[in-house]
């Protein structure tokens, strides 16, 4: 077998690292999908066990949906907590 020349071997070593690359992207991306569905189980948790909570103190509920006022910009996400949507918020949620 004749020996490779040095340009063969660095074509085959640059083929293997791109293929590692390839692969370690691969990885890193199924990782990022796992963590962001545990956040999300954690998030759907989380409002669960509010929910549950106040379920029977709806003033604390009302404190509680008081208090997101500031954090639920969508008109969507605000309406589905009865809040108000002033215009600025209708047409910055229409946009995304």
């Amino acid at each position: 077998m004749p020996k490779k020349s040095h340009e063969e071997l660095l074509s085959e070593l640059s083929k293997k690292q791109e293929a590692l690359q390839n692969r370690i992207a691969s990885i890193e991306a199924k990782k990022r999908k796992e963590e962001d569905r545990i956040f999300t189980r954690k998030k759907i948790l989380i409002g669960a066990f509010l929910l549950e909570k106040f379920k029977n103190n709806p003033d604390e509920l009302n404190n509680l949906v008081r208090e997101m006022d500031n954090f639920l910009t969508r008109p969507h996400d605000r309406k589905l907590f009865g809040l108000p949507i002033n215009s600025a918020q209708s047409l910055s949620g229409q946009s995304k």
